[in-house]
């Protein structure tokens, strides 16, 4: 696989970012994972198109949870992109932000108040009472969790991608050699697809649970994404209520009875 040269050309740089995405689709998919992988990043992003697009909100909090949603949803395609382009860095740096986008999500499952005050928050009152730091200790005392689980993952990710810091080098290295601009490594691509299809995943159902299931359409989606999404990472579904609820309407609507948008 070739490597940027120069000088630089902006033709040459995306015939090898095309170069690298087809080799990408290719070796990824020539495994039985990987091409669950990339069904599941599809049925996921199908899944997100729904509920933003498809799905009417029912209140001005939904309105907002969807806005959030359109972040989600762009960054999780450029994510795609770049990983597979080779810009693997770039890529992870995204990931990040889906986890504190996760963090968020989260936080209004529990207190869907806070979605107002969210909205309406200065920016000193939003980095106050809604950084992920302010978060995520609410939400591990709210599951039980010790070991700070949340706070070392959003830490590593901002240590190796977001954050300007030499450890963040190792995702512009091939081998010991750092490298300028698109690049191909299999490594860093498989864990990099992996790691996004778990975090847009983790993001969609955080999502989810805040929009209430309508229409024909989406109840169908709800069902293939979380079922598609638990199977791959063997996740009991059926302690999600969007689940359970997707569920009892599939059976509503199999019985003839159209279910109102």
């Amino acid at each position: 696989m070739q490597e940027l040269i120069m000088p630089f050309s902006r033709e040459e740089s995306r015939k090898i970012e095309e170069a690298n995405y087809t080799v990408s689709l290719e070796h990824i998919g020539a495994t039985e994972e990987g091409g669950q992988l990339l069904d599941l990043f599809d049925i996921t992003m199908d899944y997100l198109d729904q509920i933003l697009i498809g799905h009417k909100p029912a209140s001005d909090d939904e309105l907002t949870v969807q806005t959030i949603g359109a972040r989600l949803f762009g960054n999780s395609a450029v994510a795609f992109r770049d990983i597979l382009s080779g810009y693997y860095q770039a890529g992870f740096i995204l990931i990040g932000d889906m986890i504190e986008t996760h963090f968020l999500l989260d936080y209004f499952r529990s207190f869907p108040g806070k979605i107002k005050e969210w909205k309406a928050a200065s920016n000193e009152d939003r980095s106050k009472n809604f950084s992920p730091s302010k978060i995520y200790p609410q939400l591990d005392a709210r599951d039980g969790f010790t070991g700070e689980r949340r706070k070392k993952t959003y830490q590593l990710f901002c240590e190796y991608a977001r954050h300007p810091t030499y450890p963040s080098a190792k995702l512009l290295a091939k081998g010991n050699i750092i490298q300028v601009g698109p690049f191909y490594d299999e490594t860093k691509l498989e864990n990099g697809l992996f790691e996004l299809n778990k975090r847009l995943g983790l993001d969609s159902l955080a999502l989810g649970i805040l929009l209430r299931v309508q229409g024909n359409e989406e109840v169908e989606k709800t069902l293939a994404f979380m079922g598609a999404y638990g199977k791959f990472f063997n996740l009991p579904m059926d302690k999600f209520p969007a689940f359970k609820t997707a569920r009892q309407l599939l059976a509503i609507q199999k019985s003839g009875i159209v279910i109102p948008k």
